[in-house]
């Protein structure tokens, strides 16, 4: 019988091509599920409705192409034209009966995701490659489906997997290599820590390589989830009692050997078989119960070889269900750590509770973690065995999983697909069939009949095998009855589904999961060594241009060096050598402004002298003085006190009038101005040679700041003084010599009176002593007054000679003084003129010393940043080989380019 694949748009359509016996695509916007509803109300004949087969169309964006060993086939625009070939060339699909082995067919999408740049784009390619394969279970097409860009990472995993231990080495030797390397500064060191950090995050993927895919079921309570468990291990490890809900995380571990290991924080326990551990976790679970506290994770190592099952982890998670009921055992969160730490997520509802408000609760809760991972939801419809206690008879398996679906999409889950099984149908024919293989074979009613006789006969322990022969039986009779099909061990295993649900589980865990997980190893290995390269090729370009600019910065100091501080330092000998000049010339100035000034003092002193004296002489040498002594008008005594003292107010007051103060402070002025003269012209000079050269220096600091000490603040500190020429003004300093030319004038102005007014008066009196005893003995008459004036003259002449030799004294100790005063001067000149040439000197000296520390640091700043840039070329030699390695691996496809936004997800969307 041919049968036909037919598009069909409503729900008549679809029922008249199920009754015809063809293959019905719903070519329409309606649900799926919607039309089947309805198309089962019409139906009365279960047996129909059992083997109904059919899907939705779907019209792809980019090709689905059909590849039959390892060539392309032909391509496909929707879904239809691939349903309609498939039913048309259907044994092309099946086993090939001469080499006995099934041939490789799988479909591939056009597309693929990490190079398509837009992301809604992404999200419909997705949305289509997940709706066509839960299309293809609906139809019991059971062949693999992936991505253009999905293959390409599975080649390059096995190309990567194949040289895995040699990834191992390299890192190893990269490590010891940097290791080895000496980090003697701050920069060296982070290069090393950089290094080494992202080297050994490499080392710890490539070991978390060796531990197995971990798959995390998940549920509601009372879902028969333990009992999908121990269908996937083979085994009944996990407890599946109605009234004992699993208080924890279990993680089941397979193992080489052939013993069950189960272990917690506090304790280890090693068991022999699958019924020991059975109790001991009932009672286990039994006093958390009671008790009602939470106990920590459970890890049950099984023997997955002697079990015949695949060798991946299953994480049996608690249900969120008794976070309400029990906030002490804190179940809330415990599941989302075991889905956190998986690579595989299965949710298991039950088919007679689908999607009640616990289970969309659950699903809300961790759409965060799904979205972030980009994970596929594997959703088992359990208990569909129940089917056959619902007088409903809507209630179709693909209805119900086409419905569920749209509602979980709805709520965001794109990558989702949806299996109808029975658990506990396939966990327990299995258990039989291990136990008595005759049910195999094709007298399936007979083989049960003969185990039903050994367990009555005691021969086997009765309670497990009671139940399972007793379950299997409804199933059979239910499936003969209803369904009208020849019950056999196969056809009990497809109705649980379980086979195809397995089938995919392991295909996601071993194909697509690993694949995943390597690849986004892979490409994290990238990453890493992404952030090694770019923090050497960062730091090697920063390095390089700094270096390059310390050589110009060294350039530029020997040129310095070379010219313009050899020019500067000849024109500061041309202004010492002129200052000397200007020394000697202002000391000359000095002493020749001063003694002229003296000179004309000393000849107005003498001038006046004379003719006070002349003054003096005319007004004693009246003939009536000596008449008022010979008449006794006026004594000798009185005569001669009023000569001492006009000769005494006589010679102080031409002393006082000779201008000698005037003189000298007109030379004192004129002194000043000479030196006021000197001293600007001598500071424009050294303050523009200064300027010069402080300008030259600081552009050559302001350069070695930025180039060699940058921001740092201590070295700036450090080298404030050196790194910051101060602007200095040299100057002679007048004020000490206006002080001192004071000192020198109010010495005159006391030598001038005191001094001499006391010298005198004892000269006076000494000299006119011999005079008043003439005087004394002469008789009192007329005719001795022309003898008494002879006398006076010739003894007032030697009396002013004996003036004039004092006068003389006194100017010469004047002019003494006057030298001792100009030696004073020109000494403190010279100290000036020296603290010139000083501070031209300690300036020339200072930049020459900043010049050499610039210099200096320049050069050791080379050898560094040299030093560092051979470190870093280093490393990069070590951790080249990892990117060459990774590069053959790769061939077309860079892996190497910053892929942060997949190298946190777990891509297994395929």
């Amino acid at each position: 019988m041919n049968i036909k694949v037919v598009k069909v748009r409503t729900d008549k359509e679809m029922y008249d091509a199920v009754l015809e016996g063809n293959i019905p695509v719903l070519d329409s916007d309606k649900e799926l599920y919607k039309i089947l509803e309805e198309v089962g109300k019409s139906i009365d004949d279960d047996e129909i409705k059992y083997n109904l087969k059919t899907c939705k169309n779907i019209r792809f964006s980019k090709d689905l192409m059909l590849y039959v060993d390892g060539v392309k086939e032909r391509s496909f625009r929707e879904l239809y034209e691939f349903v309609e070939y498939y039913y048309r060339n259907e044994d092309m699909f099946k086993r090939d009966r001469h080499e006995n082995k099934f041939r490789d067919v799988y479909l591939v999408f056009d597309f693929d995701e990490e190079k398509e740049k837009d992301t809604g784009t992404v999200k419909k390619l997705k949305e289509e490659f997940f709706d066509t394969i839960q299309q293809l279970i609906y139809l019991d097409i059971h062949m693999d489906v992936y991505t253009k860009g999905f293959l390409e990472k599975k080649r390059i995993v096995e190309e990567f997997k194949k040289e895995r231990w040699k990834f191992e080495e390299l890192v190893k030797k990269a490590i010891d290599e940097i290791d080895s390397l000496i980090a003697n500064t701050k920069d060296t060191e982070e290069i090393k820590s950089t290094a080494l950090e992202n080297l050994h995050k490499i080392g710890e993927l490539l070991y978390k390589l060796e531990s197995e895919i971990k798959i995390a079921i998940f549920a509601t309570k009372k879902t028969g989830k333990s009992m999908v468990v121990n269908g996937l291990i083979g085994e009944e490890l996990a407890p599946t009692s109605l009234e004992l809900p699993t208080p924890c995380n279990i993680l089941f571990k397979p193992i080489e050997e052939n013993k069950i290991i189960v272990r917690d924080e506090k304790e280890e326990r090693e068991f022999t078989n699958a019924y020991e551990v059975k109790n001991y976790l009932k009672e286990k679970f039994e006093k958390v119960k009671e008790e009602g506290y939470r106990i920590p994770d459970i890890e049950i190592s099984y023997p997955y070889n002697m079990y015949k099952t695949k060798k991946y982890m299953i994480y049996d998670t608690p249900g969120p269900d008794l976070a309400t009921k029990e906030q002490s055992m804190g179940h809330s969160e415990v599941y989302k750590t075991a889905l956190s730490n998986s690579d595989v997520a299965v949710f298991i509802i039950d088919y007679t509770k689908y999607a009640q408000q616990s289970e969309v609760d659950l699903l809300e809760s961790i759409r965060e973690e799904f979205k972030n991972r980009d994970m596929v939801l594997i959703c088992a419809v359990n208990k569909i065995d129940q089917v056959f206690n619902d007088a409903d008879s809507e209630k179709m398996p693909i209805r119900i999983a086409d419905f569920i679906r749209a509602k979980y999409k709805s709520m965001g889950y794109r990558n989702i697909i949806v299996i109808p099984i029975s658990a506990m149908t396939y966990f327990y024919m299995q258990k039989l069939a291990n136990r008595f293989p005759e049910v195999k074979g094709e007298d399936f009613a007979g083989a049960l009949e003969r185990i039903k006789s050994i367990i009555k006969a005691k021969e086997e322990p009765q309670k497990e095998y009671k139940t399972y022969l007793a379950f299997i039986r409804n199933i059979a009779g239910s499936l003969e009855t209803i369904y009208d099909i020849e019950v056999s061990y196969e056809s009990i295993i497809k109705f649980s589904g379980f086979e195809l649900f397995r089938r995919y589980v392991e295909q996601v865990v071993f194909s697509k999961a690993e694949v995943d997980r390597v690849y986004n190893v892979i490409t994290k290995i990238g990453i890493h060594y992404n952030a090694i390269k770019n923090e050497i090729e960062n730091r090697l370009n920063i390095l390089k241009r700094h270096k390059s600019s310390i050589e110009n910065l060294s350039k530029e100091i020997e040129e310095f060096e070379k010219e313009d501080l050899k020019d500067i330092k000849q024109e500061i000998e041309s202004l010492i050598e002129e200052l000397q000049g200007k020394e000697k010339e202002l000391k000359k100035a000095v002493r020749s402004i001063l003694k002229s000034s003296f000179k004309r003092a000393e000849k107005n002193s003498k001038e006046a002298l004379k003719n006070n004296l002349k003054e003096i002489r005319d007004k004693f040498s009246n003939d009536d003085k000596y008449k008022d002594i010979i008449s006794s008008r006026t004594t000798p005594d009185e005569f001669l006190e009023e000569f001492r003292e006009s000769l005494l107010e006589v010679v102080e007051n031409s002393l006082r009038s000779t201008g000698l103060e005037e003189h000298i402070k007109d030379g004192i002025d004129a002194l000043l101005e000479e030196i006021s003269k000197q001293n600007e012209d001598i500071n424009k000079e050294i303050e523009d040679l200064i300027n010069k050269l402080r300008e030259k220096v600081l552009h050559l600091n302001k350069k070695a700041k930025e180039i060699l000490y940058g921001e740092d603040k201590a070295i700036e500190e450090e080298f404030k003084d050196m790194l910051s020429l101060p602007i200095f003004k040299p100057e002679i300093s007048l004020s000490e010599i206006e002080s001192l030319i004071e000192i020198i004038l109010e010495d005159y102005k006391n030598m001038s009176v005191d001094t001499f007014a006391s010298n005198f008066r004892e000269k006076v009196n000494m000299e006119t002593k011999g005079f008043i005893n003439w005087l004394r003995k002469l008789f009192f008459k007329e005719d001795i007054v022309r003898e008494l004036k002879e006398y006076f003259g010739r003894e007032f002449e030697e009396i002013k000679d004996k003036i004039e030799d004092i006068h003389e004294n006194y100017i010469g100790e004047l002019e003494d003084k006057l030298e001792e005063e100009i030696d004073k001067l020109n000494s403190e000149i010279e100290k000036h003129f020296k603290d010139f040439r000083g501070i031209l000197d300690e300036y020339y000296k200072s930049s020459f010393s900043v010049i050499e520390r610039v210099k200096e640091d320049a050069k050791r700043e080379e050898k560094d940043k040299q030093r560092i840039i051979d470190m870093l070329e280093r490393v990069y030699i070590s951790v080249k080989p990892l990117k060459d390695r990774l590069e053959a691996i790769a061939q077309r496809q860079n892996l190497l380019e910053d892929k942060s936004k997949h190298g946190g997800k777990n891509n297994n969307a395929e």
